[in-house]
């Protein structure tokens, strides 16, 4: 499929004619699609570039780095508690394990 640069030029200048319009061609839709594609692709490009490298120098986006202070310590009452709650379901687990029970195959 060969694009006509010289239709498309016209038709971004305004210098296509009114009958033009109502005429449906899978050829100029395929253009139009292919086209706007191109566009798209090179503006997000461009935009994901410019972002980049604002984002590379700082200017943007700009993070403060926090300091660890008082508010970070790890409460051991609380610790303290979940560990022994995972104890106890490890000392349930072994417990079931040790018990296994039997069941005889009723359709037998």
């Amino acid at each position: 499929m060969k694009i006509d640069f010289k239709s498309l030029r016209k038709i971004f200048r305004g210098e296509f004619h009114k009958s033009h319009l109502h005429v449906i061609s899978p050829e100029q839709d395929w253009k139009f699609i292919v086209l706007s594609f191109f566009v798209l692709a090179l503006l997000l490009g461009a935009l994901s570039t410019f972002l980049f490298f604002k984002i590379n120098k700082g200017e943007i986006f700009n993070t403060e780095q926090k300091v660890q202070g008082e508010g970070s310590r790890i409460d051991s009452q609380k610790l303290s508690e979940t560990v022994g709650r995972f104890e106890a379901k490890k000392a349930n687990l072994l417990e079931f394990e040790q018990n296994k029970k039997s069941f005889p195959d009723p359709s037998l």
